[in-house]
């Protein structure tokens, strides 16, 4: 396993207000917390972990064991159930409260980079993860099909646009989708417990596709570039 000692210094960090909002905080603690920089410090021994963080506002430190859940303030003030594992040179945090937070620490050479996800299941997290795709788009008269593939799952999906049609989600649930095209964008919205994501994969040349996903207020954005 890696060795994840030492001491962090915040460089950047891309939407986290959303983040922030997914989880419930207040405004009042969202710009709290944004007007802060924060230190981390590491401290590994074994199995037993310690992650202290510094900011001019308020310092937090907690310390586990991989594996085991124990409970765990958050920045907001909340007490959630947390258990952290690893995977090679990443840290995997699986925090519990009103809302499910998935934080992934990954180590690379001198940088740690830290992932958080809010709002989404662990089977959708772990086939997720850290996987790259290859999407294949085709069309026949009015009819599309989009083929994603990666290393854990295929998943195929025929439509034609403007037609409503059941589609199976990455948990495993069946959810409603209708696509529209505009211009050189394709816009895809899907209805998923009661609220609607959606997706826009626009061609910004003739070798690059830009995908932006938003659900609630969280939006993730891909690139892919053709063959």
């Amino acid at each position: 396993m890696t060795d994840f000692s030492g001491n962090y210094k915040l460089t950047s960090f891309d939407n986290w207000e959303a983040l922030l909002r997914e989880l419930g905080a207040s405004e009042e603690v969202i710009a709290k917390l944004n007007s802060n920089t924060s230190d981390l410090t590491i401290t590994q021994n074994g199995t037993t972990f310690t992650l202290k963080n510094v900011s001019p506002n308020h310092t937090r430190e907690v310390t586990f064991e991989l594996g085991k859940e124990f409970d765990e303030t958050r920045a907001d003030g909340s007490v959630v159930k947390s258990v952290v594992t690893a995977d090679d040179n990443k840290l995997i945090q699986i925090q519990k409260g009103d809302k499910e937070l998935t934080i992934i620490r990954e180590l690379v050479g001198n940088e740690l980079k830290v992932s958080a996800t809010a709002g989404a299941s662990d089977k959708i997290i772990n086939q997720m993860g850290s996987l790259t795709y290859e999407l294949n788009i085709t069309k026949a008269g009015p009819v599309y099909t989009l083929k994603q593939v990666s290393p854990n799952f295929t998943t195929e999906t025929k439509f034609e646009l403007g037609k409503e049609f059941d589609e199976q989600h990455l948990d495993g649930s069946t959810v409603k989708t209708v696509h529209f095209a505009d211009g050189n964008k394709l816009i895809q919205t899907t209805k998923i417990n009661n609220k609607v994501m959606k997706v826009v994969r626009e061609f910004s040349t003739s070798s690059e596709l830009h995908v932006t996903a938003t659900y609630g207020s969280v939006v993730s954005i891909a690139t892919y570039k053709r063959e």
